[in-house]
Formats: C-alpha cells, structure tokens, sequence
C-alpha cells in the first residue's frame, strides 16, 4: 500500500521514461499536480489486479484549472491496466486517466469526481488518444465517460457519467410515429448548450 504521499508529479508513484510494473497493490490518499496516484512521463506503464482510489489532482499554483491533471493516473507512455480498478479519485484539472496510449482489460474506472469549474471538454472520466478497451466498466464518474481519437471498445460498459450536467441514457419527449420529427418537447442545440452554461454557474440567458 502506497499512501497520504504528496509531490508535484506523481503523488505516489513517478515513473520517468521507464518500464514499471505495479501488481496487487493499493494506492491511496495521494496528491499531485500531475497524476494524484501515479504519473508515468514515457515509457511502460502496466498496472495489475490493484487499486487507484481516493487520490487528489490539484491545479498547479492558486486554484487554477489548467493542466493535463490525472487525479488517478496520469501518463505520457504506454498504459496497460488490467483486473483493476481506478475510484473515488478527485481531480481539479479534469480528468481521472490521462493517458497517451492505454489497454484496458477487465477493469473499472467509476466514481470519481471531476473538476467542478474546468472547460466542458476537461470534464473526462478517461482521456486518451489511442484506446482498446475489453471487458470493462467506465460508469458513475461526475464527468464525460470516454474521450479519444481512436477507440476500440468490445464486451464493455459505459453509463451513468454525467458530463456537464447532462445525464446520459435518458428519454426526453417523443417523436413522431416514423420518428421523422419530433411530437413532444424537441430539443434543440441551444437546449444542450444551455444546460452545460447553467451546470458551469452561468445563466444562460445572459447577455455579453
């Protein structure tokens, strides 16, 4: 068990442009600008049958949001997590799973909190360019489920993320019986944009 560490990189663990391995482990109660649990900048980094939870992101100096963040994990390299599980992470920055190229296999990333302020497309559950993901969960993260250029997703399930405000799987109104058009309370782009200014503190109907 790794835990309560605090660092500007890497809370618990800090891997530089090398291979590391971490299995059956637990880290916890960590606190970095860059990867609260732990930050791999380059090279391998492969976690195994452990847990991520109840780490801390926090912006560089003063409150700001800025950053690439990674409450959980943050990497720049190769990120394989598999029979794992990455929770209750809170970030300030935006994001739980930062990664440049990750597989994952068997694993949960659900429950943590993201940054309550950050730009609607900082508020990601997992970011990453290029993703395989199998046999695993990504749900109930207070922010975008998945974001990424190339994703693979097989055997997987992603619900209940709630990003800026807006509640995925739900039922709003009706269509039409060829579902041409829609026959009660249509949304439109502005509703959606609405929805996301309000969830960040700003009425909507302001004027600039």
């Amino acid at each position: 068990t790794i835990s309560e560490n605090s660092a500007d990189c890497g809370g618990g663990i800090f891997n530089y442009d090398d291979t590391a391995t971490i299995t059956g482990s637990i880290l916890s109660g960590n606190a970095a600008f860059n990867g609260g649990g732990i930050m791999s900048n380059g090279g391998t980094l492969t976690v195994t049958n452990s847990t991520v939870s109840g780490n801390h992101g926090i912006p560089l100096c003063d409150g700001r949001c800025s950053g690439p963040g990674g409450g959980g994990i943050y990497n720049e390299g190769v990120l394989t997590l598999t029979d794992s599980v990455v929770t209750q992470n809170d970030d300030e920055v935006g994001y739980a799973i930062f990664a440049g190229t990750r597989t994952m296999t068997n694993s949960v990333v659900s429950g943590n909190t993201l940054c309550d302020g950050c730009r609607f497309l900082e508020d990601i559950a997992i970011y990453v360019e290029t993703a395989t993901i199998d046999r695993s969960t990504v749900s109930d993260n207070d922010g975008l489920g998945i974001a990424g250029s190339q994703l693979t997703i097989t055997n997987s399930t992603v619900s209940g993320n709630t990003g800026g405000g807006i509640q995925g799987g739900r039922v709003v109104g009706a269509s039409d019986p060829i579902g041409g058009t829609p026959a009660d309370r249509p949304v439109a782009p502005g509703d959606v944009v609405a929805t996301i200014f309000k969830s960040l503190g700003f009425n909507p109907t302001s004027h600039l």
